[in-house]
């Protein structure tokens, strides 16, 4: 399967990595019905979803939930119909810090080198 490429300003930061994780999605109605979705791949600040059937565009606003960690997140891109990537949204987290995706390990160890790399600077 190929990944997504994109270009300019709204270019991912972190890499993504291969990943199969369900979730429930929600758009911001308060009245709004819950879908569940997948996955495909993830990093520390958004995912590429399989989401058939909801008519989404970009800049929209959805939440996701996984397990008991929710959080809003922008949809980036919409898979274009009659191509590989339609049911496709790529979506961005806009809590600053809050990753639902990232390994709790993974946090630790990115935390610990983050702190380290300031007291470093420091001197």
């Amino acid at each position: 399967m190929e990944t997504p490429r994109y270009e300019g300003p709204d270019r991912r930061k972190k890499p993504r990595k291969i990943a199969a994780v369900p979730v429930k999605v929600r758009g911001t109605d308060p009245q709004a019905r819950p879908a569940m979705a997948c996955t495909l791949d993830i990093s520390s600040e958004g995912a590429r979803l399989n989401l058939p059937g909801w008519n989404l565009q970009p800049g929209e606003i959805i939440n996701v939930e996984r397990g008991t960690e929710k959080s809003m997140f922008r949809i980036a891109w919409v898979g274009a119909p009659n191509t590989e990537r339609r049911g496709q949204i790529g979506i961005q987290c806009l809590e600053q810090g809050k990753s639902i995706f990232q390994d709790k390990e993974e946090a630790k160890s990115e935390n610990a080198k983050n702190d380290l790399m300031r007291l470093l600077s420091k001197k």
